[in-house]
């Protein structure tokens, strides 16, 4: 009986034994394959609908006792910090493709430039006028003073809105008749436009980040343009009486406009950009007719710097006041650009 007993207590002990071997093979056999599941979401970004490996069900058929999920969930696990088990394959591929870099809501640009302008046309101020022509070649005779920036932000690669200042001080010197005439031409020039990014086309391009470029966009633009114009005539006379008078004046006024504008991203780090608009309409407190063009090449120094070298031609006609109280400008400005954009 003895014997007996012992043989049956050893069978117990034996199958006790086989059934919680068992048992543990199978828990760590689920842990396994959790475990895989996660890392296959952690490394194949092609698995956009795999859960989130914390919310994966680590003791699949064994949730009923709490100890183990407690012993064997991943957030208790030091292996794994906060950040990697809060990751989706969806956030791991926006991630590492620089999706969800690209997809912030604004970004901003500031550009300093140089217009190295001439001008021709004609003057006026007082009833009297002057014709004036600077050409580009003549520019560092003729060219007192000039500063232009361009500050620029977007919204969601979609809405944006853009100022652009000029500052331009010139004179001319010509003799008529008896007289040396100098022409002095102050302008402060500021543009105000919204616009709307209508189509935009992926390429195959991208930064150092890894994120994409468009190879191509079209921006309708919609705003205004605030002159300010200063006008000085001297009148020097050359012969023994050596007469002289100076008349000036100071016109103001503004231009709604309306135009487009292009980007297209001919390689990786070089862009061809242009704009075009009109403006004035001949309304009571604007220009008769402005035309502007830009063209221009640029170069991506870096993710954040672009070299810019282009053209730019500047048409407007405005007249106001009659006899000695008239003021006139009617000129084209044209000239290279050259400066550098700072994206944000």
């Amino acid at each position: 009986m003895r014997q007996e007993a012992s043989f049956i207590s050893i069978n117990k002990t034996v199958v006790g034994l086989i059934v919680i071997s068992l048992f543990l093979l199978s828990t760590s056999h689920v842990y396994a394959e959790s475990y895989s599941a996660t890392s296959d979401v952690r490394d194949d970004p092609s698995l956009s609908n795999t859960t989130p490996y914390s919310k994966v069900p680590i003791t699949h058929g064994l949730a009923q006792d709490s100890s183990l999920n407690a012993a064997f969930a991943m957030n208790d696990n030091p292996r794994f910090s906060e950040s990697e088990t809060n990751y989706t394959s969806k956030n791991y591929t926006n991630h590492y493709s620089g999706a969800g870099a690209s997809a912030k809501d604004w970004s901003f640009s500031f550009a300093p430039y140089l217009w190295l302008v001439g001008i021709n046309g004609t003057i006026g101020a007082k009833g009297q006028t002057a014709d004036i022509d600077i050409s580009f070649g003549d520019i560092w005779d003729n060219l007192d003073f000039a500063f232009q920036g361009h500050a620029e932000i977007l919204y969601r690669s979609k809405y944006g809105f853009f100022v652009d200042a000029t500052y331009i001080k010139l004179s001319t010197k010509n003799v008529r008749g008896p007289f040396n005439i100098k022409a002095t031409m102050k302008m402060n020039m500021w543009e105000f436009v919204g616009f709307y990014r209508f189509f935009e086309q992926p390429s195959g391009f991208k930064n150092s980040k890894g994120q994409p470029k468009p190879s191509f966009y079209a921006d309708v633009l919609g705003g205004g343009r605030l002159m300010n114009i200063d006008n000085t005539i001297n009148f020097g006379g050359t012969g023994p009486i050596g007469a002289s008078n100076q008349i000036s004046g100071t016109e103001t006024w503004f231009d709604f406009l309306v135009g487009a504008r292009i980007k297209w991203q001919i390689v990786n780090r070089i862009f061809f950009a242009s704009r075009t608009d009109i403006g004035g309409f001949g309304l009571g407190f604007s220009s008769d007719f402005s035309w502007n063009f830009i063209g221009m090449l640029g170069v991506d120094a870096t993710d954040w710097m672009q070299i810019l070298l282009g053209y730019r031609v500047f048409y407007d006609d405005y007249s106001d006041g009659t006899g000695n109280n008239r003021f006139v400008y009617d000129a084209w400005m044209t000239g290279p650009i050259v400066g550098i954009n700072f994206v944000y």
